[in-house]
């Protein structure tokens, strides 16, 4: 049970790091070949909140078509 629940976890952690790494390249346009990646998006967290917490600032200023790219990753949850 552990096994699922830890890669559960894992595959989300991941998801949400591969949406935001998505999101803030094409805010970028054809600049992104040139970007480093930032801190906030690859650093590593103990927790899904703690990661959400450190990217907020980073993702809320980066807009991708009609919303920035926190908006993308908090779309269909629960309120």
């Amino acid at each position: 049970m552990l096994d699922i629940l830890y890669d559960a976890d894992l595959l989300r952690q991941r998801s949400r790091r591969f949406l935001a790494r998505a999101c803030w390249l094409f805010s970028k346009g054809k600049s992104f070949v040139a970007l480093a990646p930032v801190d906030a998006i690859e650093t590593d967290t103990k927790s899904q909140q703690e990661w959400i917490d450190r990217a907020k600032p980073v993702l809320t200023q980066t807009k991708s078509g009609s919303g920035d790219c926190f908006k993308l990753l908090r779309y269909g949850q629960a309120s």
